[in-house]
């Protein structure tokens, strides 16, 4: 395949799809090409994508958008299109969505550049998975019965509350949770987020 961008050094391949790759996994790559899930799995197990996975978070193929001071590609929308299609079709999926499609983007938008630099190379490279914390007993997912609230202290926050399903917490380090900082706003206008 071709059209990737040029790739920081020290990859294991310089072009995952190109043809250094092929060699070193040609029954890999023919799976990955005929769409075949299950014989996927028989040469590449989960388990196996898994522990190789940081190879390619860090290789900034998994977040090519996200900028290059945070060890990422810096690429435009176009190209992160051209990215994602081909790691579509090579079955090469996103481990910790939830940390990012929903913790990165805030933390690119509202994070300080140490919180950015800190916690975005692991969330990229899948060393440290995040979960989501909204649903509530009672509650569900609707925001405007949530009742988790969460308090500013000197040391930080103090969050109160119960959730009942949390996505990936299981497996997480980190989580994003939904909580009330402010009890005076009316539940139906209130935007809960922390």
């Amino acid at each position: 395949m071709s059209g990737w961008p040029t790739q920081p050094t020290g990859m294991a391949c310089a072009q995952p799809f190109g043809p250094g790759c092929r060699q070193r996994s040609p029954a890999w790559a023919d799976a990955a090409a005929a769409g075949d899930l299950a014989l996927l799995h028989q040469v590449r197990s989960p388990e196996a994508y898994r522990s190789s996975y940081p190879v390619l978070g860090r290789s900034g193929l998994v977040t090519p958008t996200w900028p290059r001071e945070y060890g990422e590609l810096g690429l435009d929308q176009a190209t992160d299109h051209v990215v994602r299609g081909k790691l579509r079709a090579a079955r090469l999926v996103t481990l910790n969505i939830i940390g990012i499609a929903l913790a990165a983007p805030a933390l690119l938008q509202y994070g300080t550049a140490s919180q950015c630099e800190r916690l975005l190379p692991p969330l990229a490279d899948n060393s440290q998975m995040w979960c989501q914390l909204f649903s509530e007993p009672g509650a569900g997912s609707d925001l405007a019965g949530l009742s988790t609230s969460a308090v500013q202290t000197p040391e930080g926050w103090r969050a109160d509350g119960q959730k009942l399903w949390s996505s990936f917490a299981n497996e997480a380090a980190r989580g994003i949770l939904l909580a009330r900082t402010d009890p005076s706003v009316p539940k139906s206008r209130a935007s809960p987020r922390f």
